[in-house]
């Protein structure tokens, strides 16, 4: 039985399919062939209409937008706008102390900082471990310490006129300076009182003997923290000089800063689905021919 079948089947032309043998037979007739133009004329239009609402190729039918004091319109003068500001964001944040060199100087401080963690980080830890031990003996010892003098100069108060009307004196003028607001006077009057009950010599001393003396930090850990500094300080920099720089672009545009970002906004939003072949949204016709005609100038801008 298999033999047989296999002589059947084998009668059609060597590595043809059957499926295709039965296809050219029905394509080979006039309706199949018509029917084949209308599918291939269907396809033309599902390709075209998936033209027309890509981003690239967007056809210019736009949504209704309701502008106001923020959300204007974006016509041919306020790209104009837009990117004279943008032109002038880019000069500010450039050249060789810009953004993009602050940039760079705040990576390689972040980097550095890793290798040395990478490298020391256990032997680091170690030694953290042993001066927080230290630390922590120390500071309690001290409060300890300087709780005592405190409840000395309490009782002591109670006895010595002279050192009554003093911390009486020191309290009346901290209600002063806190009714005046003035925070760097109390700061001042506060390490006047503190030094009333600070820890004497003879305190250091013996803190010295029951917990030992704080050690330095180790030297790589000291870099570290020097370079996480310096990334701090170049984060800052950064910030402000993007701060000027979205100040001076809304300066130069003439635009009010809340305008110019919204529209800054939107045209960002137009080219993020011009880049990725998305329909437009939220512009009308005359914005997205303004936009489609200036494509190319706010593309280098932004």
């Amino acid at each position: 039985m298999f033999a047989a079948t296999h002589a059947r089947v084998s009668r059609r032309p060597a590595g043809v399919p059957a499926i295709l043998l039965a296809l050219s037979v029905v394509w080979a007739s006039p309706a199949a062939a018509q029917l084949g133009g209308l599918v291939n004329k269907a396809k033309d239009k599902l390709v075209r209409d998936a033209g027309d609402k890509s981003g690239a190729n967007a056809a210019l039918e736009g949504e209704p937008v309701v502008f106001n004091d923020v959300i204007i319109e974006l016509t041919p003068a306020t790209l104009d706008k837009v990117i004279t500001g943008l032109k002038a964001s880019r000069a500010r944040l450039g050249g060789a102390s810009g953004r993009q060199a602050l940039v760079a100087k705040r990576d390689k401080a972040a980097d550095d900082a890793a290798e040395l963690m990478n490298r020391h980080g256990v032997e680091i830890d170690r030694h953290n471990e042993k001066r927080d031990r230290i630390e922590q003996c120390r500071n309690e010892d001290l409060g300890q310490r300087e709780a005592k003098r405190q409840e000395d100069l309490s009782q002591r108060a109670m006895t010595d006129p002279e050192l009554r009307d003093k911390v009486m004196a020191l309290s009346m003028k901290a209600a002063e300076l806190q009714s005046r607001g003035d925070s760097a006077g109390l700061r001042d009057l506060e390490k006047e009182m503190r030094s009333l009950t600070a820890a004497t010599k003879a305190d250091s001393a013996a803190v010295d003997k029951a917990c030992g003396i704080l050690p330095a930090r180790h030297p790589m850990d000291a870099r570290i923290r020097a370079l996480q500094a310096e990334q701090a300080s170049y984060d800052r920099q950064i910030r402000d000089l993007e701060e000027a720089a979205a100040a001076e672009e809304a300066r130069a545009s003439g635009l009010p800063a809340r305008q110019f970002a919204m529209a800054r906004e939107r045209i960002e939003m137009y080219l993020a689905r011009v880049k990725s072949n998305s329909r437009q949204h939220g512009l009308t016709t005359p914005e997205l021919q303004a936009l489609n005609a200036r494509r190319a100038d706010l593309q280098q801008v932004m």
